[in-house]
């Protein structure tokens, strides 16, 4: 039996575009980075979502967005 991985991935990345507030207020489904506003040290941001993604998760759910899950 294989086993489904499921991420909370906090705001490593997000799954709607924070720099739009018609995506925000629709929670239009759509891999971001990090969020700008608050990212000042994007090196240590890259590493993190590498680190994540090396998780092969099959649902993620990220501080801003709606969870998503399967291929993007």
């Amino acid at each position: 039996m294989r086993r489904q991985i499921r991420l909370i991935a906090g705001d490593a990345f997000v799954t709607t575009n924070q720099q739009s507030a018609i995506s925000v207020m629709l929670q239009t489904k759509k891999l971001s980075g990090p969020p700008k506003y608050f990212t000042c040290d994007w090196e240590a941001a890259n590493a993190s979502v590498k680190k994540l993604l090396s998780l092969a998760p099959e649902t993620a759910a990220t501080g801003h967005g709606r969870p998503m899950s399967g291929k993007t």
